[in-house]
């Protein structure tokens, strides 16, 4: 947990000084503009089987490239790509054991972004996809496949040129079946910032 809170800081540092740093720039997003963003993310939960009273806490690194089209300059639809690592802790009875994981998922969302003159462009979101899984844990009843439903948030995207932008996003995600165990459920918070680039507007 110190290591999410160190994430948070840090990422809050690394945003501010795009603020301070760079001119005012007024968005310019228009129909048809494409939005092609590369978002380094780290996430924190816990998770619980549907019965009895094991937790299992996790960390996880993820980078996640996506390509979103805007239907107008504030409605769009994006596809996001998923590559993360994860470390499971696991202490039950006294006894403490640790696993690994490696997922590839896709996200489908539909994102408002609250656009006006400002080069600070607040956005809200929700989607919905799946995840493969592949780890060295030896709990049984596991399959490959996990489903992500809701994955909503918000964030904003700071422009530092007509074509160029900072974005941060805090991501809520209920993920069923978590790391493949079939029947486990599990609450997903996490922060992710990167950057990204505008192509076609008008």
């Amino acid at each position: 947990m110190k290591l999410a809170k160190v994430f948070v800081v840090l990422a809050g540092f690394v945003l501010l000084l795009g603020v301070d740093a760079f001119a005012q720039v007024e968005p310019n997003l228009t129909p048809g503009t494409i939005e092609l963003s590369q978002t380094v993310g780290f996430r924190y939960d816990k998770q619980s089987p549907d019965e009895g009273e094991l937790d299992i806490t996790n960390t996880t690194i993820n980078f996640r490239p996506s390509i979103g089209y805007f239907i107008n300059n504030k409605i769009e639809i994006e596809g996001d790509i998923i590559f993360s690592a994860s470390k499971y802790e696991t202490e039950h009875n006294g006894v403490s054991t640790s696993s690994s994981e490696n997922t590839f998922g896709l996200i489908a969302r539909g994102m408002y972004n609250i656009v006006g003159s400002s080069p600070m462009v607040p956005f809200v979101f929700v989607g919905a996809g799946m995840l493969m899984n592949s780890n060295d844990s030896d709990v049984e009843g596991t399959e490959e496949t996990s489903m992500v439903l809701p994955e909503a948030g918000a964030g904003i995207k700071y422009f530092m040129g007509d074509k160029v932008a900072v974005r941060g996003e805090l991501i809520f995600r209920r993920v069923s079946n978590p790391g493949g165990t079939k029947d486990w459920t599990a609450t997903d918070i996490g922060l992710a910032v990167g950057l990204t680039m505008f192509l076609g507007q008008k």
